[in-house]
C-alpha cells in the first residue's frame, strides 16, 4: 500500500496537468450526462453563427459515450506525461485552450455543424510525440515510475522482435509504422480507421486536424527562437 501511495504521489507531482485533466474528464462525463449539458457546450457552425464563441473552450470536455471518454482519457494519460515532462506543466496547460480554439475555427471553416470531445487534443499530443521522434516507443518519460509499474511497455511486444528490430531506433520508418511498440503505429492506424469508418466526419477531421497541429507546433518548438520567446521555464 505504501508503494502504491508513493507512486500516486510521484505521478501527481510530476504530471499534475495530465492527471488532473484525465480525472476531470472522467468525473465530468456522468455530470454532463445527468444534466444534459452536451447541447449547451459542444461547438460547431450553428453555435458559431449564433455567436456562442465561448463554446470554443468547452467542446473538448463533452463526450458522447463512456467509451469515448475512456479512449481519450487513456491517450492523454499515456501521452500527456511525456509532453509535460519535456515541455513543463505550464506549457502543456496553455496548449489545451490554444489548440481548442484552432481546432474549433478549422472545423467551423470545414462547415461541421457540431463537434465535441478531447480527441483532437489527444491527437495533438500524438503529433507532438511522433514528429519529434517517429521511432519513439511506448514508455513513460525518464522516471522511476517506469520500473515501478512494470518497466518498458515495449517488452509486451517481444514476439514481434522476429520481424522488427529489437532496437526500434535502428529500423526504417516503414517498419515503425507497422510496429505496435511505437506511438507512430497507434497514431497512423487509428487515424486511418477513423477515416475508413466515418469519412469526413467530425471524428475523422478532428483527429486529423489535431494531429497536424501537433506536428506543426513541434516544428515551431524545435526552433530556438520560438522556445526562448514563447515557452515558459
Amino acid at each position: 500500500m505504501r508503494s502504491v501511495n508513493k507512486i500516486t504521489v510521484e505521478i501527481l507531482e510530476k504530471y499534475p496537468f495530465s492527471v488532473s485533466l484525465v480525472v476531470f474528464l472522467l468525473v465530468f462525463y456522468p455530470v454532463q450526462s445527468v444534466l444534459g449539458l452536451q447541447n449547451n457546450l459542444e461547438f460547431g457552425l450553428d453555435a458559431f453563427l449564433r455567436g456562442e464563441i465561448w463554446r470554443m473552450f468547452t467542446h473538448p470536455f463533452i463526450h458522447g459515450s463512456i467509451s469515448h471518454v475512456l479512449f481519450n482519457s487513456f491517450i492523454i494519460l499515456v501521452l500527456g506525461p511525456k509532453i509535460e515532462y519535456r515541455l513543463g506543466t505550464s506549457n502543456i496547460a496553455v496548449m489545451l485552450p490554444i489548440t481548442s480554439i484552432v481546432i474549433a475555427v478549422t472545423l467551423v471553416m470545414l462547415s461541421l455543424k457540431e463537434f465535441f470531445g478531447a480527441s483532437a487534443f489527444a491527437y495533438f499530443l500524438f503529433g507532438l510525440v511522433v514528429s519529434r521522434n517517429p521511432k519513439s516507443i511506448l514508455s513513460f518519460p525518464n522516471s522511476d515510475i517506469a520500473q515501478k509499474v512494470g518497466g518498458d511497455l515495449s517488452n509486451w511486444f517481444y514476439p514481434f522482435y522476429s520481424f522488427f528490430e529489437k532496437d526500434p531506433q535502428n529500423q526504417n520508418i516503414f517498419r515503425t509504422i507497422f510496429d505496435p511498440r511505437s506511438y507512430l503505429f497507434w497514431a497512423i492506424w487509428t487515424l486511418i480507421i477513423g477515416w475508413l469508418t466515418a469519412p469526413f466526419s467530425a471524428k475523422a477531421l478532428g483527429h486529423t486536424v489535431g494531429f497536424i497541429i501537433g506536428v506543426l507546433i513541434q516544428i515551431l518548438i524545435s526552433l530556438k527562437t520560438v522556445r526562448e520567446k514563447f515557452l515558459f521555464g
